[in-house]
């Protein structure tokens, strides 16, 4: 079992490896933690786990948003594409929908 200290040193290991950044030096080091602790072993897959559970959380948010932007874009260049007005009137209707559908929940639940 590792102490507290050992711990800190491996968890910033693991998340070096999982972030890219890790030397040689150090994946040494992980990979001797790894064959020698259980604990290390069971750590680096909780891990491993929450990294692509996060990747995948801000990938599908970062996505989300990307296709609310096309949307508001195509929706501005739709058939009335050189009548201003309406192309402004369209666009300050999409903005509000937007503001409403990207606020966060907790201020949904107030409002």
């Amino acid at each position: 079992m590792m102490n507290e200290t050992e711990q800190e040193r491996f968890d910033e290991l693991c998340w070096k490896y999982v972030d890219q950044v890790i030397s040689l030096k150090e994946m040494d080091e992980l990979e001797g933690r790894l064959i020698t602790h259980e604990d290390a072993r069971e750590q680096y897959t909780n891990i491993v786990v929450l990294h692509a559970e996060l990747s995948s959380f801000f990938a599908h948010a970062k996505s989300q948003k990307k296709v609310s932007e096309m949307n508001l874009l195509s929706a501005l260049m739709d058939e009335d594409q050189f009548n201003f007005a309406k192309q402004l009137e369209k666009y300050e209707a999409k903005e509000d929908v937007l503001a409403k559908v990207l606020k966060p929940e907790s201020d949904r639940l107030v409002g």
